[in-house]
């Protein structure tokens, strides 16, 4: 995952993070299976099995004030091809205003069982 850098004067609350295809919604029968967390701030990028993920927390609810590292968990089925428009959405809340905000990244884009 990217690491997330907030930049703002308070903190930011995040309420979801949705992955979506155009302004549609990515679920399981699309082939996608995807869970975001939340990650302490020195949580290295990279890929990591289930049981060395380490700590992490429930997504909705989690604050950021200056760094964080959100950690996304897939699971693929058949037939799922990259998809440039593919990305993810979050919406947040900042001091009782509620925000969207949508990210690119071939993190999402390249999601694929291709061989």
């Amino acid at each position: 995952m990217i690491p997330i850098k907030w930049s703002g004067n308070k903190t930011a609350k995040i309420a979801s993070v949705e992955m979506i295809n155009r302004e549609e919604s990515v679920h399981s029968d699309d082939g996608i299976n995807y869970n975001f967390y939340g990650g302490k701030a020195d949580k290295k990028t990279g890929v990591y099995e289930r049981d060395d993920i380490g700590e992490k927390e429930e997504i909705e609810g989690f604050e950021i004030d200056d760094k964080a590292s959100p950690i996304l968990e897939t699971s693929l089925k058949n037939h799922v091809e990259t998809n440039k428009n593919r990305k993810i959405q979050i919406t947040y809340d900042v001091n009782g205003q509620e925000r969207d905000q949508i990210i690119s990244s071939s993190t999402f884009e390249n999601l694929s069982t291709e061989k």
